[in-house]
């Protein structure tokens, strides 16, 4: 049972539906759905265990640059045209911005796209 002692006479009206009345130093109960409101207003816990109620941090991949980009890009295209499903396309015969974002991982536009598929299509015509 999670008690918490705070450093002066308080009335917590919770956003859950509860009603605590913290008497200055001595324990009250806090249900675990509230103790995130309750260290919010200063209450500390009696056992001097602190627990962690931020949320887990994300951490976002940094997207590449450059040329790694662009090798990324055309590497995305060759995989779609491999793939041949002609509703990856647009009505020009360009894969879709967004089904080379999903397979990328990162957003890019259409000019990123257009000129990896000029590349792509350099590329193919030499070999």
């Amino acid at each position: 049972m999670p008690e918490y002692v705070l450093n002066r006479d308080y009335a917590l009206r919770s956003t859950r539906g509860h009603m605590l009345n913290f008497v200055k130093g001595q324990p009250t109960w806090v249900p675990p759905e509230v103790v995130k409101e309750a260290i919010a207003i200063g209450a500390e816990p009696v056992d001097g265990e602190r627990p962690d109620v931020l949320p887990p941090e994300v951490v976002v991949a940094e997207a590449p640059s450059g040329q790694e980009r662009e090798d990324l890009i055309v590497e995305a295209i060759r995989e779609v045209v491999t793939e041949n499903d002609s509703k990856n396309f647009t009505a020009a015969g360009e894969p879709h911005v967004k089904v080379l974002e999903k397979i990328l991982g990162f957003d890019i536009d259409a000019g990123e796209r257009l000129a990896a598929w000029r590349r792509f299509k350099a590329e193919e015509a030499g070999a």
